[in-house]
């Protein structure tokens, strides 16, 4: 079975920080999605922000304290879909590589916004450095 790759913690980080919110799930009655804890462990331990959400008492945990932990693709078509940036991965005989384009409403072109001249050794790894970059560029 294929399964796609979750963004990393430092992306998810970043991705909240830009506005990108997804349901997560604790425990098996909420599993709604994945999530990375304060740590940056996937799916780790939450027993002190469940305490604290139980008790009332959020503005004692330091936060974030839990982070949505989405697949590249959602992150991807959330940057396409609410800031109209376009993620194209470049294919070459040294690797993958990126380019991060807007839409230019005027002439209706894309325009160029970011670009690696890094070489990825994996689709995933260059998508993974898109996705950073895309996020960097939302003010």
């Amino acid at each position: 079975m294929i399964a796609e790759r979750l963004i990393s913690f430092k992306t998810a980080k970043l991705a909240r920080e830009k506005g990108f919110e997804q349901k997560i799930g604790l425990g098996i009655k909420y599993g709604l999605g994945q999530y990375y804890n304060h740590e940056g462990i996937l799916n780790g331990d939450c027993t002190p922000y469940i305490r604290a959400t139980i008790r009332k008492e959020l503005d004692k945990i330091p936060m974030p304290y839990i982070i949505a932990a989405p697949t590249q693709s959602l992150v991807q078509k959330w940057l396409r879909d609410e800031h109209e940036l376009e993620i194209d991965i470049c294919t070459g005989y040294r690797g993958y590589a990126f380019e991060v384009m807007s839409k230019n409403h005027a002439n209706g072109w894309l325009d160029m916004e970011a670009s690696t001249n890094e070489r990825y050794n994996t689709h995933e790894d260059a998508l993974e450095g898109a996705l950073i970059e895309a996020l960097k560029l939302i003010k």
